[in-house]
């Protein structure tokens, strides 16, 4: 899935076993396409304020922990950089695509 502004929405789905069993897990991957340092240092910072927020929430609700997440740079094909956040759970990642571009058009 492709957003509007080249955030690619990927699922990898991952065998892992644990204590001799197999049980599948998915990756929810965004790739987000930054076009300059403002954008990647915007970027980095809803990112950090992300994580922050749901870490708070978490406290206060047994139920949700904060979001594992994995951000790498990666290079596309045809040689563009872009981050690559990856979530264990579906659910964050929706959450933090909304939350981005949410930021976003607060800072516009």
């Amino acid at each position: 899935m492709q957003g509007v502004d080249g955030t690619k929405l990927l699922s990898k789905d991952c065998l892992t076993a644990e204590r001799g069993g197999d049980y599948s897990m998915t990756e929810m991957v965004l790739e987000f396409g930054l076009r300059n340092a403002i954008e990647e240092d915007a970027f980095a910072r809803a990112v950090y304020a992300f994580v922050a927020r749901s870490s708070e929430a978490g406290a206060s609700d047994s139920d949700k922990d904060a979001p594992d997440v994995m951000i790498k740079t990666v290079c596309s094909p045809d040689g563009t950089m872009k981050k690559a956040v990856t979530f264990q759970d579906k659910d964050w990642a929706r959450a933090f695509m909304d939350f981005w571009h949410r930021s976003k058009r607060e800072a516009a």
